[in-house]
Formats: structure tokens, C-alpha cells, sequence
């Protein structure tokens, strides 16, 4: 019974022996139970898997970690390119808003009408990141979108900036071809249409006016042109004519002395002689007339000032 129990309790341990290099020593014994042995290797397997749960689990983190940080970035450079084309956006807005202004007030001088130009902005916003993302790509696209609007605006706006300025030049050129100002600082004494005759007293249609002036008062030019004529003329006496441009005609008639020959240029307020009493006239004055395309016309309709 006794090696029985021996062998039972031999065959539910496990020994182990240590022996020295030296023989002077003794070998070392260590007996322990088996269960031991199996409890151990259990715990390491549990070790092992926990340590391999651990390791899957944290490189599952730090995928997710790494994910989460590659969105943010990606977010971030979405939020920068947002705000960088939402600035550009808005301050070509804010260019087109002033050149819009600046239109209108020049479309009312050169008499032109145009539509105006209403800029858009966008805004962003979100619950979650996700969601945000999506937005600023949303209006990022509209954002561009409305950045490509305005350009095609101030394309239009280049082109109708250039048909006001061609307005300007065509009506600069008949503004200074129109004679608006009276040649000669004096009285006038006797106006366009029929009239009486001072030298026969039968009634004649008198195709200018007449203004009473002292003798050398300077007459001038009452709008930009070319001279036609500079000499005597019949009943004019002294006179000289202007071509203005756009079939307009001036006549300065009756003077003293001409300072100007054909083919000169002259600008309007120029002096182009002096107030005279020559050729059918009673006493000094100027004999003032516009021609339009050969046909006399009311210059006191075109006179807005006295010198």
C-alpha cells in the first residue's frame, strides 16, 4: 500500500534536478505537483493571448487613431482651402460691389443703363466631422463655382466699361463739336427769322443773330473745329467759318480783323478775330450763325453760357 500510494503521489509531481559542475556539490532537487506545471503553462497561454488580445486591440486604436488623425488633416486642409477661396471670393465681391457703384454713376453721365450684379456669399456648419467634411467640399465647389461667376462678371463688366467708354468718347467728340457757348460778350439786337431789312425795310429771313459789341472786342470760337473760310465774302465782310464736325458749321461775319487762316485747328474760347463793321452792316457788332448740314438753325437753342 505504501509504494502504492508512492507511486500515485510520484506520478502527480514532477522533479527536477540540478546538478553542479562541480563535484564537490551536491545536486539540487525540486519536487513540486503536476497541476502546477499545468497551471503555469495555462496561465502563460493566458499571458500569450492577453498579450496578443492587447496588441490587436492597440494597433486596432491606433488604425482608428490614424484614420481619425488622416480626417482631421484632411479637414483642416479643406478648411484652409475653404477660407482661402471664401476671402478671395468675397473681396472680388467687394471689388465688383465698388466697380458696380462706380458703373452706375458713369452709365447715368453717359446716358446708358446696365443691370445690376447681386454677389452671393456661403456659409458652412455641421454636427460632426463627417458631416462637416462633406460640407466644406460642398461648398467649396459652390464656392469656386461662384468664384468663376464673378469672374465671367467682371469680364462683362470689363466689356461694358469699354462701351461706356466709347459713349464717353462719342459724345466727348459731339459735346465738343457742339457750339454751346455765345463767341462775343455783348447784347443781342437782333435774333434768328424774319425780320426788316435795315437797309431796304422789306421784310428778309435773317439765318443768325446779331450782337452788339464794341468795336475790337475779341470773338472766339464757340466749340472745337477746323477753319473752313477766313476772308471777305460779300455782305459778310470779314468772316470766318468753322467746320465742327458732324455736319456743324459756325459763321462769325462783320469783323474788323481775322487772326486765324483755313485748315487751322481751333479750340472752343479760342479768339478767331475781332468784332468789326465791315461788308452789310450799320454799325459794330457780330453776325453769328450755325449751319447743320446746310440748313440755318437758332443758335441762341445752342448758347448755355456767356463768356
Amino acid at each position: 500500500e505504501r509504494g502504492m500510494a508512492s507511486n500515485k503521489r510520484s506520478s502527480t509531481r514532477w522533479t527536477f534536478y540540478f546538478i553542479p559542475n562541480r563535484p564537490d556539490l551536491e545536486p539540487v532537487r525540486f519536487t513540486f505537483p503536476r497541476r502546477w506545471l499545468t497551471f503555469a503553462v495555462l496561465g502563460a497561454i493566458a499571458l500569450v493571448l492577453g498579450a496578443l488580445g492587447m496588441a490587436v486591440h492597440y494597433g486596432i486604436l491606433l488604425h482608428r487613431y490614424s484614420r481619425a488623425a488622416d480626417k482631421a488633416a484632411r479637414y483642416d486642409r479643406l478648411k484652409r482651402e475653404f477660407e482661402t477661396v471664401q476671402q478671395y471670393t468675397f473681396r472680388l465681391q467687394s471689388d465688383i460691389d465698388r466697380l458696380n457703384q462706380t458703373i452706375q454713376k458713369l452709365e447715368m453721365m453717359a446716358g446708358v443703363l446696365t443691370g445690376q450684379i447681386h454677389p452671393t456669399t456661403l456659409g458652412v456648419g455641421g454636427e460632426n466631422l463627417r458631416n462637416r467634411e462633406g460640407l466644406l467640399r460642398e461648398n467649396i465647389l459652390e464656392q469656386r463655382w461662384l468664384l468663376a461667376e464673378n469672374q465671367r462678371r467682371v469680364e462683362s463688366m470689363k466689356s461694358h466699361i469699354r462701351r461706356i467708354a466709347d459713349t464717353f468718347r462719342s459724345k466727348s467728340v459731339a459735346l465738343s463739336a457742339t457750339p454751346s457757348i455765345i463767341p462775343v460778350y455783348g447784347y443781342v439786337i437782333s435774333g434768328f427769322g424774319t425780320r426788316l431789312d435795315p437797309f431796304t425795310g422789306a421784310p428778309e429771313f435773317h439765318q443768325g443773330v446779331d450782337i452788339s459789341a464794341p468795336y475790337g472786342t475779341p470773338v472766339v470760337a464757340a466749340a472745337d473745329g477746323v477753319v473752313l473760310r477766313a476772308g471777305r465774302q460779300g455782305g459778310y465782310g470779314k468772316l470766318v467759318v468753322i467746320d465742327h464736325g458732324l455736319g456743324i458749321y459756325t459763321y462769325y461775319g462783320h469783323l474788323s480783323k481775322i487772326l486765324v487762316k483755313p485748315r487751322d485747328k481751333v479750340r472752343r474760347w479760342q479768339i478767331v478775330g475781332l468784332v468789326g463793321s465791315t461788308g452789310r452792316s450799320t454799325a459794330p457788332h457780330l453776325h453769328y450763325e450755325i449751319h447743320y448740314k446746310d440748313t440755318p438753325i437758332n443758335p441762341m437753342y445752342f448758347i448755355s453760357g456767356k463768356m
